[in-house]
């Protein structure tokens, strides 16, 4: 009697224990949905990083700041508003301007699991909104010129983003998109600490280009 008594004691907590993974192994709209806010987040931060902090490079930030100082406001605002024209080289720069279409096509994937409901154009005006408020950022603090080509070409890379959305991750099943999410989780988070670091070590610098004590 005491052995059976026992034994149920033994098997009691075998009925209600759970293996807890923190939602790990779990797939559905919600959890994708919060991988998503992850990436988008520290994509975002990456994207700035990119772009207004040019990867963290210090002399790329000091030359910067000494060419577009020399120019007033209007100047500065003047200086590539013409599409697919520099005045540095009177030459179609390619090269960047295939780099500024590409770093936006992340957001051409990842805004369609952001949402409950799939809005092309909400999307569209969102990577609008943050290529301008990015324009504008590097107009006023120095940190790069306003140029209207980048505008064309980051949204012409949201819609790329958004046919990859359609040829390869639309018809997928959930659990694949939430481990591909994962992984670039992985890898963002890497670049952003990254970045981060190098944003910290150029602090000082960063802070007297935008106060213009350099």
């Amino acid at each position: 009697m005491g052995f059976k008594k026992q034994q149920r004691g033994a098997n009691a907590p075998q009925k209600n224990f759970k293996i807890e993974t923190l939602g790990l192994f779990t797939y559905d709209e919600h959890t994708l949905r919060r991988e998503v806010i992850y990436a988008t987040g520290l994509y975002t931060f990456i994207l700035f990083w990119i772009v207004c902090l040019k990867f963290g490079n210090a002399e790329m930030l000091a030359r910067n700041y000494k060419n577009l100082s020399e120019l007033t406001l209007e100047e500065r605002f003047l200086w590539d508003i013409v599409p697919f024209y520099t005045r540095q080289n009177h030459t179609l720069q390619w090269l960047e301007f295939f780099a500024n279409s590409l770093i936006f096509a992340p957001f051409g994937v990842l805004l369609n699991y952001m949402f409950a409901k799939r809005n092309i154009l909400r999307d569209f005006a969102l990577c609008l909104g943050l290529s301008l408020c990015i324009e504008v950022f590097q107009l006023f603090t120095l940190l790069g010129g306003f140029a209207t080509v980048d505008l064309i070409m980051n949204c012409l890379g949201y819609f790329v983003g958004l046919g990859i959305y359609y040829l390869i991750f639309k018809k997928r099943t959930m659990k694949i998109c939430i481990w591909t999410c994962r992984v670039a989780n992985f890898v963002f988070l890497v670049l952003f600490i990254y970045a981060f670091g190098t944003t910290l070590q150029n602090g000082e610098l960063i802070l007297a280009i935008l106060k213009k004590q350099l």
